[in-house]
């Protein structure tokens, strides 16, 4: 019996320092591809002579990738086990970000960011389903909780990126400073990758290979898995515009590189203290009604955006935001891993996170063409309005579910 206790205890305790080392993994992994792009993308491609669309593109090129990598890399992390795909978005988190120094044109730009979009669309899913494997009633709790970690990297990113703007300027040496910073973190990402193949892991349950496919095919069948999804897409839909679009308004409004960072990193850091708080909420409460409020505040802070023209409106606004986004994203997830059974955590997942790039992808084309047409205004507000068509729609499907639930009984 003793020897048992002890076993068991060991068991945990090599558990948690797995778990310890995929988040401090994703906070420096998080860190390199969100400063890539926060605030750099979007200025970098200004300063290449890009016009509003093809920023747009650009801002959508790695996002495309993950419409096609996410579920492929969460199906074959149910085959051959999560270690070695981590371990593959981790190679490309290290050497992606010295190819920005070679770039000169669009055309280049848009390749690099192409090969760069492999590296989330493969650790997002993958890591997901690492740690459903390792916790059960806390689910919503702990995948928080490493998104929370991840966070830390996305909350300095912008500010890193912004300072370093605001000492160079808009200038070739300032974003070449900053993408080898992005190259640091990214390689030191690798390295804890590597030393996760030193650690025991928590097992996952294995499947055929002849019945990824079949897999694939039940994961939309699972109930509630499309709307959930659908609500993801458009959360994310969001996304690509407020990365992309707001250091471009901000800077038409005379803000400055570090100011401009402050904003980016103010959503960033609701999510990163509130997250756990919301997710342990979703595990005692229950998920719709996070994901709902959620849906909610994000379309509404997104039409205030609109309408702010100063720092401290627009501060107030990105908190907003992040509290929107932080409700929704806190049980979104986990509801669709409680909804799977455990066999098909990565490929469900990885749908999940398709599904969520289609909106991510979406976003900076649709608001890149906004702009062109009607200016930051129209193109805010339009996305905001799309969230808010969500969420009715998706009020009504869980209305209708209820009703039949009730008629059944």
């Amino acid at each position: 019996m003793e020897a048992e206790r002890k076993t068991t205890t060991a068991t945990q305790e090599r558990f948690t320092k797995e778990f310890a080392v995929l988040c401090t993994l994703g906070a420096f992994a998080i860190f390199s591809s969100t400063i890539s792009k926060s605030p750099t993308l979007s200025l970098f491609a200004k300063f290449l002579k890009a016009g509003p669309a093809e920023i747009g593109l650009i801002a959508a090129a790695s996002t495309v990738v993950g419409i096609f990598t996410n579920v492929t890399a969460g199906a074959l992390s149910d085959l051959y086990g999560r270690k070695p795909l981590i371990l593959v978005a981790t190679l490309i988190f290290a050497s992606a970000p010295f190819l920005y120094l070679l770039v000169t044109d669009v055309w280049q730009l848009i390749l690099v960011r192409v090969y760069h979009g492999f590296a989330t669309a493969t650790l997002a899913p993958v890591m997901s389903a690492a740690i459903a494997d390792m916790f059960s009633s806390r689910r919503g709790e702990m995948m928080s909780l490493s998104s929370s970690s991840q966070y830390v990297g996305r909350l300095l990113a912008p500010i890193v990126g912004g300072s370093i703007i605001s000492l160079l300027g808009f200038s070739l040496p300032a974003f070449h400073q900053i993408y080898l910073i992005c190259g640091f973190s990214g390689s030191i990402a690798l390295l804890l990758a590597l030393s996760l193949f030193l650690l025991p892991t928590a097992r996952s349950s294995t499947v055929q290979r002849r019945r990824v496919l079949e897999n694939l095919r039940e994961v939309p069948k699972h109930g509630g898995f499309l709307s959930m999804s659908s609500a993801l897409a458009a959360l994310y839909l969001s996304v690509g515009p407020v990365e992309t679009f707001l250091p471009l308004y901000a800077q038409s409004l005379g803000l400055s590189g570090l100011e401009i960072g402050i904003l980016l990193s103010v959503q960033t850091a609701v999510t990163l203290f509130a997250g756990p708080v919301f997710g342990r909420l979703s595990d005692r409460r229950g998920r719709r009604v996070f994901i709902m409020l959620g849906l909610g505040v994000v379309a509404l802070s997104l039409v205030l955006l609109s309408f702010s023209g100063v720092f401290a409106l627009l501060l107030l606004v990105m908190l907003l935001y992040g509290s929107g986004m932080t409700m929704a994203l806190s049980a979104i997830p986990p509801l669709v891993s409680d909804l799977v059974p455990q066999q098909v955590y990565g490929a469900s997942l990885g749908a999940l996170e398709t599904i969520k790039d289609v909106g991510q992808t979406l976003g900076p084309i649709v608001a890149g063409v906004a702009v062109g047409l009607s200016g930051y205004f129209g193109a805010f507000s339009l996305i905001g309005g799309i969230i808010a068509v969500n969420l009715g729609l998706l009020n009504l499907v869980l209305r209708r579910r209820l009703k039949q639930g009730r008629n059944a009984a």
